[in-house]
């Protein structure tokens, strides 16, 4: 079961880690602690955001060859 004070402890941690890596430029100020194990509207708003970041992206859009 999801319990939100687990939920931002675990969100900080990964961020404090994180913090000081090349890495951190990709991460959005946004936090979604989701438990997944039902259906849950946040799910849908994570999903949301996501693309919202994706389509942000000089490259969105762009073909991608195979090999």
């Amino acid at each position: 079961m999801y319990c939100r004070k687990h939920g931002q402890r675990y969100l900080e941690e990964i961020r404090s880690y994180l913090r000081d890596k090349p890495t951190v430029v990709h991460l959005v100020d946004e936090d979604f602690a989701i438990d997944n194990s039902f259906p849950d509207s946040k799910l849908e708003e994570l999903k949301r955001k996501i693309v919202e970041v994706a389509s942000q992206q000089p490259y969105w859009g762009e073909q991608i060859p195979t090999r």
